[in-house]
């Protein structure tokens, strides 16, 4: 009887063990790595660093000779108020000069002459190129010195420091050099510190709306 027990025994051990010998292997699972359906950004609608005042400021604008205005462009011509009443000549400072003068219009429709009143008038600094000649007109809007012309066509520079210049107009197009209707060469002026620089009565000839 105990005989047979244990033969019985060895025989189901050996079974078990055949049975785990021929069982097929068991692959590991391969877990998938967890991914985000939330699509990166975008670089190209990262906002740009905002303009700063020194990238808005307006550079000085070099100016050549320009043979006087000519013709409106499509737009507003820059005027303001025009002052009435006589001009009011400033006395100069022992460092610095007066510019002043008159500018009449005489425009090609036959209008009649008229005060060219309520521009903007600027000095422009004559500079000199490489070679030491004298032949372009720089501005700077911002500093640049400015008069109005009053009701009557009369104007008045002030406080100018002592140099070269160039007399320019605002326009549509922007600052532009005027000529001498006289000689017809670019009116340029020498202010000298302590005096009064008067350039006289020009009359124009230019359409109204340059």
């Amino acid at each position: 009887m105990r005989k047979t027990m244990l033969m019985h025994a060895v025989l189901t051990f050996l079974l078990l063990t055949l049975v785990a010998c021929n069982a097929p292997a068991v692959e590991p699972t391969n877990v998938p790595a967890e991914t985000s359906n939330t699509p990166a950004p975008d670089a190209s609608t990262y906002p740009l660093p905002a303009a700063t005042a020194d990238s808005a400021y307006p550079l000085p604008t070099p100016q050549s000779p320009y043979p006087g205005p000519g013709g409106g462009a499509a737009g507003a011509v820059p005027t303001v108020a025009a002052e009435s009443g006589p001009l009011v000549v400033p006395t100069p400072g022992a460092e610095t000069g007066v510019v002043i003068g008159k500018f009449l219009n005489n425009p090609p429709d036959g209008t009649g002459v008229v005060p060219i009143a309520g521009r903007i008038l600027f000095l422009g600094r004559v500079i000199s190129n490489a070679a030491g000649v004298e032949g372009l007109v720089e501005i700077d809007r911002l500093t640049a010195p400015n008069a109005v012309i009053n009701a009557d066509g009369e104007f008045a520079f002030i406080d100018i420091t002592p140099g070269s210049y160039g007399v320019m107009i605002d326009t549509v197009q922007g600052p532009q050099l005027l000529n001498d209707p006289e000689t017809g060469v670019s009116m340029v002026v020498e202010v000298v510190a302590g005096q009064i620089v008067d350039i006289g009565e020009k009359t124009f000839v230019i359409p109204s709306n340059f």
